[in-house]
């Protein structure tokens, strides 16, 4: 078994809410965008997503998909664990 779980996420811009900010303590997550285009929110730095990119965000890095700027987004998400460490920040 490999170490780390993988999700896909696909939305759409009309009915995308972000998503809260969080962090990692443990564990870096990976985002390569699929298709379309989003802003990913990572230490306060906002990044476009665009497609056949990845963004690595490391352990303590807080972070969110902060929006959704095409019609929609697909991604994919890796985190380098099985379990989910995910801490809210308010």
């Amino acid at each position: 078994m490999a170490p780390f779980s993988i999700s896909l996420a696909t939305v759409s811009k009309a009915t995308y809410v972000a998503e809260k900010k969080h962090y990692h303590p443990k564990h870096q997550k990976v985002y390569v965008t699929l298709d379309g285009e989003g802003v990913l929110s990572v230490a306060d730095q906002d990044i476009v997503m665009r497609p056949e990119e990845m963004i690595q965000v490391e352990p303590n890095e807080v972070h969110f998909v902060r929006s959704v700027t095409s019609d929609s987004l697909s991604f994919i998400v890796v985190l380098g664990a099985k379990e989910n460490d995910k801490v809210v920040v308010d």
